[in-house]
Order: structure tokens, then sequence, then C-alpha cells
């Protein structure tokens, strides 16, 4: 029999696209990116900022867990990226940190003494032993603080840079000293060092998201975490981080800023913003008013994390551009507004 082939035009069996229908499918998708990316940075960003903020909070609460679990303070090391003057407000990473259980001496009877005759007096007088023992746990140059008789005042003391030295440097009020440890044999001590940065990998704030050091800081209006804090010379070193310790209750501790520490009396106030938003407050030509020039402390999508100095706990609110307030106010005026919005802002998160 004969068989019948049925021929079909080449316009029938062609399933795909033409070279030049697939440049032109590409192109119109290239288009439509190049217009929606824009449009969608802005909400990118503002993710950005609600991540790093949640963040923040997961580590404040992971330092406040192991203060309970471990009877002893614990908390947060905000690095700064540089001792520059943006760099030293900035902060990029956040570090866990641990602080070390206190130490009572060698033995059951460790005693100290103050002696006021040496040279470079007062001096901190330890057993030998006890000197060696905390010679290699303190760094040349480390502060810590001691109680004398574990009571009454707290003395600050710093291990002299002399590495041969076995005494320690230790500040007495201008009148008297620690009773009864004016001479040897001495009272019971109790030595309680600084945080120290946990080898835990830190958390990398996400996209181009920072702490925002230059006007963050512990009540309505101080910029304790800024190292100029308002002066033209650096007040701590510009390297120096910024550590918020909690209690085992959960309470906050002490912040420390450099080689200085206070207890705050007031919630702690952490601006969470871009990194190029970062400016310098001691800079004349700023204009704070001018809301065309982006300013993380007049940037309504910012953050503010804020810690409760009794309970420890976060609560996270959007800032306010203080657009209201009259062009001439200043500075700690305009910090100021900033966090008693976020104090009394509807709670956004945080716990």
């Amino acid at each position: 029999p004969i068989v019948m082939l049925r021929h079909q035009p080449l316009s029938q069996r062609r399933h795909g696209l033409t070279l030049v229908e697939l440049l032109m499918v590409l192109s119109i998708i290239t288009l439509l990116f190049a217009v929606a990316v824009p449009l969608m940075r802005p909400a990118f960003e503002d993710r950005n900022l609600r991540e790093a903020t949640r963040q923040i909070n997961a580590i404040i609460a992971g330092a406040r867990a192991r203060a309970a679990q471990s009877g002893r303070p614990a908390g947060i090391w905000l690095e700064r990226v540089d001792i520059s003057a943006i760099g030293a407000r900035t902060c990029l990473q956040v570090f866990q940190a641990e602080v070390a259980p206190n130490y009572v001496g060698a033995t059951t009877g460790s005693l100290a003494w103050v002696d006021t005759s040496l040279p470079g007096s007062p001096k901190l007088i330890l057993p030998a032993a006890d000197a060696q023992i905390l010679r290699t746990i303190v760094q040349p140059g480390e502060t810590f603080s001691i109680k004398i008789d574990h009571k009454g005042l707290i003395y600050n003391c710093a291990r002299p840079l002399v590495p041969t030295d076995l005494t320690f440097d230790i500040g007495l009020p201008p009148v008297g000293g620690p009773p009864g440890a004016m001479s040897a044999p001495g009272k019971p001590y109790e030595i309680k060092r600084g945080p120290t940065r946990s080898i835990v990998t830190p958390l990398a704030l996400p996209g181009d998201t920072v702490v925002d050091l230059s006007v963050s800081g512990a009540g309505t209006d101080g910029r304790q975490f800024d190292p100029y804090n308002g002066s033209l010379a650096p007040i701590v070193p510009t390297d120096a981080p910024v550590i918020i310790t909690f209690n085992p209750a959960g309470g906050l501790d002490y912040v420390f800023v450099g080689n200085t520490s206070f207890r705050p009396f007031g919630p702690i106030h952490l601006l969470i913003g871009r990194r190029q938003n970062v400016v310098d407050p001691l800079d004349a030509t700023i204009n704070w008013a001018d809301q065309t020039v982006p300013k993380n402390l007049t940037d309504p999508s910012c953050m503010w994390l804020t810690i409760n100095h009794r309970t420890g706990s976060v609560t996270t609110t959007e800032n306010t551009d203080t657009v209201s307030l009259p062009a001439a106010t200043l500075l700690p005026l305009r910090i100021k507004a900033a966090r008693e919005f976020a104090r009394n802002a509807i709670r956004k998160g945080g716990r």
C-alpha cells in the first residue's frame, strides 16, 4: 500500500522563540527591573533597619539569660569601626560581653592593705602569691575595682605599666582611706574586673545599618556614647567600645565607655540608622533643620531601641524627624525631643 505523508508548514512546526524575540523579552525584563529596583530600595532599607533592631534585641535577651544563669553580670559590646571622627561614632558589630568571677585572693586568709609611703603612692599591696595571680589576669594599664573588707567604698585600681611592679595603683578619697587597711596586715578584699569581649562570633548588622553612637546614650539628652560628647578633644579614647551589662536579676548593671563606668539612672537609648547618615555632631556646617540632607537623628524611618534601666526590658519605636522644632533648636534639645518621643511612642516590638 502507498502511505501518504502530509507536509506541515514550517510556521506550524516552530515551538521556540527566535533570537530577535528572545532579545526583546530580555530587554523588557531589564527595563522593568530598572524601574522597579529604585522603588523597592527604600522598602529593603527599612526592612534592614527593623531586622537590625530585632537582632540587637535578641542578643540583649541572650545577655540577660547568661547573667541569670551564671549569677554574674553579662552584656553586649558595641565595637567602634575605627578612630576617625565618623568611625568612632559608628558601630557595625555587636559582641557578647562577659564578666569574670570576682577575685578574693589565693587563700581564704588573703588580706590587702594600702601603702602611701611608696613612690607614686598610694599603692595597693597584696600577698606575693595573690599579686602574681592578679598580674596574669590583669594586663598592664588595665583598671579594676576593689572593695576592702567586703563593705564600704569601692576603690578604683590599675596595674602599672612597669612589668616588674607587684603593686597596684589605687585611688583614694582626699581624706582617709579604707578603714583598717591603711597598714599591714590589712583586711579581706574583693576585686571586680571589667567586662571582656567574648570569643563568640559577633552580630554583624545587616545591610548598611549601624548603631549611631553619636546620638545614642543614657537618659533624656546625654550623649555619653559619643567619645567627644560635645568637646573638641575626645573625652574617652576614640576606639573605646561601649559595653552595656545586665545583672542576674535582668536589670541594667553598669555601662562602660573607655576607662569610665556608670550605673544608669535612666533608660539607655540606641539609635539604629544607616552608615552613610552618621554625621559629626561637632561639625558647625550641619543644618539639623534641613530635612533634605540625610541624618539619622532626623530620619523618621530610623529606629530607637530603648532599654529600661530597672527591668532590662527592651522596646523599639520609630524615630521622629523633629520637623516641628524651630530651625535654631540646638542638637541636645533635638536629641531630647527624639528620645522623649521614643519613650512615649506606641510600643512596636521587643519585650
